[in-house]
């Protein structure tokens, strides 16, 4: 190494030419068919030199006599072609490569990362030729005036634009065509994999006192614990077939703080449907259009925190969570962007603690949405020394232990008797949380006192609302004039309890009108029985 010399440009080209050179000088001598594959190599080797170089070869195969050089030159010249049209194929072949990777939404090119998702986003033209370059081998140089960087980029705007490229609940990384829509799905949910190895004796223990074990009959734990464990092998189908409409019931949770509400939620349901969460409460109660952020969560959590304990913002609560739960497709919106409406996987969870103020955020299971909601009460689970901090998290035991439980949960059978057909389980209503439910709502309430006046009346009574709102304030009835204030809030009520309350659809009645003025306005006249 001591007498290695370092050589310059001009003498790396000055050796090249020696050994080729070399390599001219053997040709006379090899056989006929090898010399013909050597003087072809050599003019592959020429073509792709400068013109000096080149030059400079055809004037040594002249001088060995190994062919003349206007021969040697038309090699030369077929060699030039043979490697323009291999040159042309390889750029084919990279950009339909591009083609199957890349894709086009109108502002940035999204290229696939190391793991198989559509992460990386590009936005401005040159750094989308030098992701096409590294990615693809594809040229920068110009060849006939555009680069094969650039055809590419032109190919992929003109057959690869998309509407919409995002990750959407349930579906895998790749292209989704729905509703006129071609959406690419950038990536997927964390599909936990079914293990027959160990178990999930701490899962299974924690779910039970969750749900009453110890505290409440056997009988009353066993049907809560199969509907929770149907809920979730039900939304584990819908998640593994996303092509199929598998809605679910909204699961809400109702129990003292920190009795492991937000354990399940979380480091269970979560990552038992993919691992991606997301708040809806500011798109269901309108603090924003925009939801594209719920396109790509499988589950999505609701808790009394950000819920108001108000009977307006329930019952908009109901009303969306209605569609929410039965519709097939959503409408999701962003910002610039086109309103678009597709199928995805997603089930929606709600927590709430026991006291009157936050239990009042859970919408009472009444009318057509009844069959769409499940209603769980939780209890303590002081009994599991590992919740009380002990060697290992309760996190990361749920997570070691998920696999078997996956793997109980796909092998377990949902019984007859619990099953529908719509949701998979039937919903289950606990009568603690109904009996929390009912205990300050406003509808129930006026459905006692208007039962108790009527019967009292004879067993109906008929009038307007002005009329019944002046006779049940004379009736001294406990707590009307607390919940009635006017009688336009007496007709607003009325109408709410004839719509969403069991029962009260046939009790309340229109039965004529009378005038009120001389421009001949007319007041509804009503017909309430007490049955």
């Amino acid at each position: 190494m001591e007498d290695a010399i370092e050589l310059k440009d001009q003498d790396v080209d000055a050796l090249r030419l020696r050994l080729v050179e070399v390599e001219i000088q053997r040709i006379p001598s090899l056989p006929s068919d090898v010399r013909t594959q050597a003087t072809n190599r050599l003019a592959r080797l020429a073509q792709a030199c400068g013109p000096a170089a080149c030059a400079e070869i055809v004037r040594m195969v002249k001088a060995a006599k190994v062919m003349g050089a206007m021969d040697f030159k038309s090699l030369i010249q077929e060699a030039h072609v043979e490697s323009e049209r291999r040159l042309a194929v390889d750029h084919q072949t990279q950009i339909q490569k591009a083609l199957a990777e890349v894709f086009w939404d109108g502002r940035s090119a999204h290229f696939r990362d190391g793991s198989g998702n559509w992460t990386v986003k590009v936005a401005s033209r040159p750094d989308i030729l030098v992701h096409l370059h590294r990615s693809f081998g594809l040229l920068l140089t110009k060849l006939d005036g555009i680069s094969p960087a650039e055809q590419a980029l032109y190919q992929i705007q003109k057959h690869n634009s998309i509407d919409y490229a995002g990750r959407i609940a349930g579906r895998l990384p790749g292209l989704m065509r729905e509703n006129g829509h071609v959406i690419l799905v950038t990536a997927g949910p964390t599909i936990i994999q079914p293990s027959q190895a160990g178990n999930a004796n701490f899962i299974m223990a924690f779910l039970e006192q969750l749900l009453g074990k110890g505290v409440i009959s056997d009988k009353l734990v066993q049907a809560k614990l199969t509907t929770l464990l149907g809920w979730l092998k039900h939304a584990r189908y819908g998640l593994l077939h996303p092509d199929e409409h598998c809605p679910g019931q909204l699961l809400t949770l109702v129990g003292p703080m920190e009795v492991g509400k937000s354990l399940l939620q979380e480091v269970i349901i979560t990552p038992l449907l993919g691992g991606r969460a997301t708040d809806p409460s500011d798109y269901l109660f309108g603090r924003t259009g925009f939801n594209d952020d719920l396109a790509g969560a499988e589950h999505h959590i609701l808790s009394d925190a950000g819920i108001e304990p108000d009977d307006q913002y329930r019952r908009k609560l109901r009303d969306r969570l209605k569609a929410f739960v039965a519709t097939q497709t959503q409408s999701f919106s962003s910002k610039n962007k086109t309103r678009l409406n597709f199928r995805r996987f997603a089930r929606i969870s709600l927590s709430a603690n026991s006291d009157p103020h936050s239990v009042r955020v859970v919408p009472t299971p009444d009318g057509g949405f009844s069959d769409k909601v499940t209603l769980l009460r939780c209890y303590p689970t002081e009994a599991l020394p590992s919740a009380k901090g002990g060697d290992t998290p309760v996190d990361q035991l749920v997570r070691q232990e998920l696999p078997a439980f996956v793997g109980q949960l796909d092998t377990w059978q949902i019984p007859e008797e619990f099953r529908d057909d719509r949701f998979g389980v039937a919903a289950y209503h606990d009568p603690e949380v109904l009996a929390l439910l009912h205990h300050d709502d406003p509808l129930r309430k006026l459905g006692t006192i208007l039962t108790q006046f009527v019967q009292a009346q004879g067993g109906f009574v008929e009038g307007t609302v002005q009329e019944l709102h002046r006779r049940l304030l004379a009736s001294n009835q406990p707590d009307y004039a607390e919940l009635v204030s006017t009688f336009n809030r007496l007709g607003q009520l009325l109408a709410t309890l004839q719509r969403e309350l069991p029962g009260w659809e046939s009790r309340i009645t229109q039965v004529g009108f009378t005038p009120y003025d001389e421009n001949r306005n007319r007041k509804a006249i009503w017909r309430i029985t007490a049955s």
